[in-house]
């Protein structure tokens, strides 16, 4: 939810700086996770200090793309954040080798550690094309300010999107979509695990690795897709067909391993749109100047969805009790 402010930072600031920053706040939080022996300690380091880390890092790394791509922009975008679909594969299998051979803290310390070397040679390729913004406070009427460029020029608050129609609707979506988007990752274990009781538990993993592995496909392929069709286009086709997965495939699946991993694979390709399409959409809709905090803005309404949905989702599961058909819970 601090993605707002983490574009603005962006747009104030050098981009290494607001990553720099980030990359340590996240790195820490890891190596403070492992010494915590109570909830409150995880929800500090874990959860609040790691989800800020990742404001700083994400949104500013997020719009770089957009900033060197005009003709294949949405395609850029798509390569760069496919990226996370590699690190689904890998951060699952990194703490399944290591924790039960290290335990939780040292785990955790590792973690922090990989992240820290990551994301310092991200760092270190990173070269934004549009410099920091230089407040003024001239009236942007001043003749004073008369041919200076456009990141010296004085812009209105960014709250101001909000009197746009077409952003308050892109909100409203970025709101609302993450209400179901994270339930596959979170309750696709426990759901094989409940409904599926005659499959292994790698049978769960395997799931969740089709889905990373074809929403790395599915991201690329997405934004070639966007270049030709047109982002809005593509981003209504995407979280559609996202929609569509769950309830044609994961809703009347039982246990049918057929229907389970078409489900994963239809989901892991189009889920993707919705976050490679994210940075192209609103360069499209609202130019390049002030990317970073609007970018970061419609990621705070991730921020919220998120915290709704998924423990919406767990309360309306551990409120049906045990045995119940996951449709009837639906």
């Amino acid at each position: 939810m601090s993605g707002a402010f983490a574009g603005i930072l962006a747009e104030r600031f050098s981009f290494r700086s607001v990553v720099l920053a980030g990359t340590l706040i996240m790195t820490t939080s890891m190596v403070l996770a492992s010494w915590a022996t109570e909830v409150w300690q995880l929800a500090i380091t874990q959860g609040f200090l790691f989800g800020l880390g990742c404001a700083l890092c994400i949104n500013p790394g997020a719009s770089l793309p957009s900033q060197w791509w005009v003709r294949r922009q949405s395609l850029a975008a798509g390569i760069a954040v496919s990226g996370s679909g590699f690190g689904g594969l890998f951060w699952e299998r990194f703490a399944r080798r290591f924790l039960p051979h290290i335990g939780v803290a040292w785990t955790l310390r590792a973690t922090g550690g990989a992240l820290l070397i990551l994301l310092l040679a991200a760092l270190a390729l990173m070269h934004a094309r549009i410099p920091p913004r230089k407040p003024v406070t001239s009236s942007t009427k001043s003749p004073l300010l008369a041919g200076h460029p456009p990141s010296v020029v004085k812009r209105p608050p960014l709250w101001h999107a909000f009197r746009d129609p077409i952003f308050r609707a892109l909100f409203i979506s970025r709101l609302l979509i993450p209400l179901s988007y994270l339930c596959p990752f979170f309750f696709l274990a426990s759901y094989v695990a409940e409904v599926c009781p005659t499959h292994t538990p790698a049978f769960a993993s395997t799931l969740l690795a089709v889905i990373n592995i074809c929403s790395i496909v599915g991201r690329i392929v997405t934004g070639w897709v966007a270049d030709k069709l047109g982002n809005v286009n593509t981003y209504f086709v995407s979280v559609a067909t996202t929609g569509v997965a769950i309830l044609a495939l994961w809703l009347p699946a039982g246990d049918s391993v057929p229907l389970l991993v078409a489900f994963a694979a239809v989901f892991g390709w189009s889920a993707g749109g919705f976050i490679a399409l994210n940075g192209p959409l609103i360069s499209q809709l609202f130019g390049l100047a002030q990317l970073p905090s609007m970018m970061g803005l419609s990621n705070g309404a991730n921020g919220i969805g998120n915290l709704m949905g998924t423990p919406i989702a767990g309360a309306l599961i551990t409120a049906a009790g045990t045995g119940t058909n996951w449709a009837c819970r639906a």
